[in-house]
């Protein structure tokens, strides 16, 4: 019976130790992601001008800003998701002018 005890806690440490790891694996992916982020939203802020680039680069770029304001980063986080945000209202924008330019023929006068 002392050496079941004996095997179980060195389980229940293997497996501690293990969440710890894995703990440790999460929140360093999450501070990968609030630097994507940011990254992004510097891209974005580019990327709206062919709104078939802009839009999933801001959209992506939100998603990990988003993910990234759980980690220690949260200041990069933040900072991403506002460029992933302008960015993202620029692309509307200019896709919406092409939209109606292009439907009223005005897009391509000289």
């Amino acid at each position: 019976m002392h050496i079941n005890k004996l095997r179980t806690t060195q389980k229940n440490k293997a497996l501690i130790s293990l969440l710890k790891v894995k703990l440790k694996m999460n929140d360093s992916s999450k501070n990968g992601a609030a630097t994507t982020g940011l990254v992004l939203g510097i891209i974005s802020l580019l990327a709206w001008i062919l709104p078939i680039a802009g839009a999933p680069i801001s959209i992506i770029g939100l998603v990990q800003s988003v993910r990234g304001q759980k980690s220690q980063n949260t200041g990069q986080a933040t900072a991403g998701l506002v460029m992933n945000i302008i960015g993202l209202v620029a692309t509307i924008i200019n896709a919406s002018i092409g939209a109606y330019k292009g439907a009223t023929g005005q897009l391509f006068q000289y």
